[in-house]
């Protein structure tokens, strides 16, 4: 069986977002050869290799199933949806990414997510509070109060992915630590934004009417607040998003 993988080189993932549809670069197919002519033995010693694994399905099908899975990890990850208390008001703090596979393939410029990572990938035996603070420093600068588990097994991809999240709310100190620009993720995280609990349907819905992706375990980490934060889920079913702007409460 052949192994093709999509590939697109961004630079250590320092761009300048633009517009998918103005876009000339997009990944080249490439094969498991050439996966070894790639400039990535510094991603590989931090992350180590991922296995393309294959199945029997328990239902006796003929065909097998075929996935990945990290080798490091034991399948586990987290992702934490922060709170800040800012002017008396409740803030959810999210984060703009970028995201090579969507950006390559012109189906999104950016996503909006918030924090989230793997178990273990660089410490090994780390326990789950270590990983949501760890995620909270890395990609949004941010120092972790106190935490609750909301779920402990959720999945984003599990078709081709084997690997559950445990999704988890935290307190964090309003003092952030330091600009995007330098948190410790790689340059994977471009903005970060501090949205009012209360406007946080209406700024989702413009960033989507932008072009701009949102991630889909981030909606489920925003449905399980939603009995702590009913706002959250209640808008107006006529309400149109307004055009909008992508610095809207950028921090």
């Amino acid at each position: 069986m052949s192994i093709e993988v999509v590939y697109n080189s961004l630079g250590n993932y320092t761009y300048t977002t633009v517009a998918p549809e103005k876009r000339t670069d997009a990944g080249r197919v490439i094969n498991a050869e050439q996966i070894k002519k790639l400039d990535t033995p510094k991603l590989l010693e931090k992350f180590g290799p991922f296995h393309l694994k294959a199945s029997s399905p328990p239902n006796g099908t003929s065909y097998d199933w075929v996935y990945l899975k990290h080798s490091k990890t034991g399948g586990r990850a987290v992702m934490v949806v922060p709170v800040m208390k800012k002017d008396g008001e409740d803030h959810i703090v999210f984060i703009r990414t970028l995201r090579p596979a969507l950006y390559a393939e012109r189906l999104a410029p950016d996503s909006i997510e918030v924090p989230a990572g793997m178990v273990g990938d660089e410490r090994e035996g780390e326990s789950i509070e270590n990983a949501l603070r760890t995620e909270l420093e890395e990609e949004g600068g941010l120092k972790l109060l106190d935490y609750e588990i909301l779920l402990n097994n959720i999945n984003s991809a599990g078709g081709v992915y084997a690997e559950t999240i445990v999704l988890a709310k935290a307190t964090v100190d309003e003092n952030m630590f330091e600009p995007t620009s330098k948190t410790k993720d790689d340059g994977v995280t471009l903005e970060r934004h501090v949205v009012p609990v209360k406007d946080v349907q209406k700024w989702l819905r413009e960033q989507d009417a932008l072009g701009v992706s949102i991630n889909g375990s981030t909606m489920s980490a925003l449905f399980m607040l939603a009995p702590q934060y009913p706002e959250l889920i209640n808008l107006p079913k006529d309400y149109v998003p307004e055009s909008g702007s992508r610095l809207d409460y950028v921090a």
